[in-house]
Parts: structure tokens; C-alpha cells; sequence
């Protein structure tokens, strides 16, 4: 019985962490009609691509960001290759990166995607 009730415990905090993120998920994406025209947009299926640490494309929020160089330098070791080629957007914000984290990630964007194109965030 006990158990029963820890585990449905658990699955009530994980909906409730599920929906928050998802929540800032939809508040940080740019809306389409300020994106910057002058980068290029990407589809999901050319940044899945880019998945090795020698090449490596994450998604946060709807912006496309060529990490590769910052692979080596990242403070969490291979946390960065968790979700190589995909939507990074839940694991960045989920993880609570650092405000110094959160101020150079726009060192890295190379684009946008194309809107209605995005991967799912993992």
C-alpha cells in the first residue's frame, strides 16, 4: 500500500515538473514574426544530422546552435551529448544551467528552425 501510494507520489511530481517545463518550453520560443530573417532555418532532419562530438547541432526553444566547439569545454562532461541532433531545450532549462551558461548559448546559434518543424524535446 505504501509503495502504491510513493509511486503515485511520484508519477503526480513528475506530470507536474513535465507540464512546468513544457510550460517555459512554449515561453521562451521566438515568435515567428520576430525571428531573424538574416540566419538560415533548419529543418529537424538536418540538425539530427550534426549528432557526434566532432559535429554537434542542439535545439533550444526554437533556435538552432552548433555546439561543437564548447563539447570539450562543457562543465557537465558528456551531459552535452545527451541529446545530440535534437530538441536539447528541456534538458538545458530542466537541469538549471547557470546564468554564465545561459548568457553564452546565443555564442552558438546558427539558426532558426523552420517553423512547425521542431523536434520533440527531450
Amino acid at each position: 500500500m505504501v509503495d502504491t501510494q510513493v509511486q503515485l507520489v511520484n508519477v503526480k511530481a513528475a506530470v507536474v515538473l513535465l507540464v512546468l517545463v513544457l510550460a517555459y518550453y512554449w515561453a521562451i520560443r521566438v515568435p515567428e514574426e520576430k525571428l531573424d530573417r538574416s540566419m538560415p532555418f533548419y529543418t529537424a532532419e538536418q540538425v539530427r544530422t550534426h549528432n557526434t562530438a566532432d559535429d554537434l547541432w542542439i535545439v533550444l526553444g526554437n533556435k538552432v546552435y552548433d555546439v561543437t566547439q564548447f563539447v570539450k569545454q562543457h562543465p557537465g562532461g558528456d551531459a552535452i551529448l545527451a541529446v545530440p541532433g535534437g530538441n536539447a531545450t528541456i534538458a538545458f532549462y530542466g537541469h538549471g544551467h547557470s546564468d554564465y551558461a545561459v548568457s553564452i548559448k546565443d555564442l552558438y546559434v546558427i539558426g532558426h528552425m523552420i517553423p512547425g518543424s521542431l523536434p520533440v524535446p527531450l
